[in-house]
């Protein structure tokens, strides 16, 4: 979220215009030292193995929401038609 304080109505909506590419281009763009980062992480047998850990973990957390989002829509509407929410995984090469 952000607030824009301006000189005049109009040069607020110029700024509230820029916003949306100002913010998707910090968001959208790794940082320079990304590479060097995973590649310690990778390299280090301790740090791989807690990324790899963390990354299970998320994995069935989000599983979990999935099945219990799928769950509870299913009831509220009295259908099965969710039950792909519930089933559905990210597909991730193992090449990257």
């Amino acid at each position: 979220m952000a607030a824009v304080v301006a000189s005049s109505p109009e040069h607020a909506e110029r700024a509230r215009v820029a916003l949306p590419s100002l913010a998707r281009v910090n968001c959208s763009c790794p940082p320079h030292h990304g590479p060097a980062t995973v590649s310690r992480i990778l390299g280090a047998q301790k740090l791989k193995v807690e990324r790899e850990n963390e990354l299970e973990q998320m994995r069935q957390r989000f599983g979990g929401n999935r099945s219990q989002l799928a769950a509870l829509l299913g009831a509220r509407v009295g259908s099965q038609r969710f039950d792909f929410v519930g089933e559905h995984a990210v597909y991730m090469p193992d090449d990257g």
